[in-house]
């Protein structure tokens, strides 16, 4: 920043003139120097009209069998069959199952048609070893997060792997994301945590990354 000589205003470096009277760091003034509420304002530009595939340059271009049809919109494509929109995402139209190139699959059953999903049932809670007992009557070590699993069974399988390697490791119990009802708790950071404490991160991370290698190994497996 730096002080106009004639107003005393505060300037950005990036400004060659006062903002507000046009003058430099020299004390040159501008004589064509205006300010903003004395300017001609600016006109908006026009926007252009709705685009349509009819504006192809003398009926030429990918999509010019296509003139005066509205241009498909980004990341959808249109049903061969029932001529549904469709996410990009999707493999097959959600409406009738077939495909972009026109294949039917003969296995598709809509949302209405499906058989509801069941709540997962979640085992009763149980009491078990506090794996802080030793350090009873001290003060709680700080713990850090050092696992999110996809749920609570998960969760203390995981805790459970650490404590066998001599890592203490406490679960959450509940799935609080899924007591709201939630879904998929991943996608929003929200999946019960396992905690460590602070000075066993790094050993456990370190389980952690093979424990994730022998997961992927086994989703390519099946």
């Amino acid at each position: 920043m730096w002080d106009c000589p004639k107003c005393r205003s505060k300037v950005d470096d990036s400004f060659e003139v006062c903002w507000s009277c046009g003058t430099t760091v020299d004390g040159v003034e501008d004589p064509d120097f205006v300010t903003a509420d004395e300017a001609d304002p600016t006109p908006d530009e026009p926007l252009p009209e709705e685009e349509t595939l009819a504006e192809e340059v003398d009926g030429e271009g990918p999509f010019a069998e296509l003139a005066g049809e509205p241009l498909p919109e980004p990341g959808e494509w249109d049903c061969p069959k029932c001529g549904s929109k469709v996410d990009d995402s999707f493999e097959v139209c959600w409406a009738c199952g077939t495909t972009a190139d026109g294949v039917e699959d003969p296995g598709f059953v809509t949302a209405d048609e499906a058989e509801p999903i069941l709540d997962e049932v979640l085992p009763e809670v149980v009491d078990v070893d506090d794996p802080f007992a030793e350090l009873a009557g001290e003060p709680l070590p700080e713990l850090a997060e050092c696992f999110m699993a996809s749920n609570p069974i998960e969760a203390k399988f995981v805790a459970d792997q650490l404590m066998e390697e001599g890592i203490p490791a406490i679960a959450d119990r509940i799935d609080v994301n899924m007591v709201m009802g939630g879904f998929k708790p991943q996608m929003w950071g929200y999946g019960p945590k396992v905690r460590v404490r602070k000075e066993d991160l790094p050993r456990a991370q370190r389980w952690l990354k093979g424990y994730e290698e022998r997961r992927r190994r086994r989703q390519v497996l099946d």
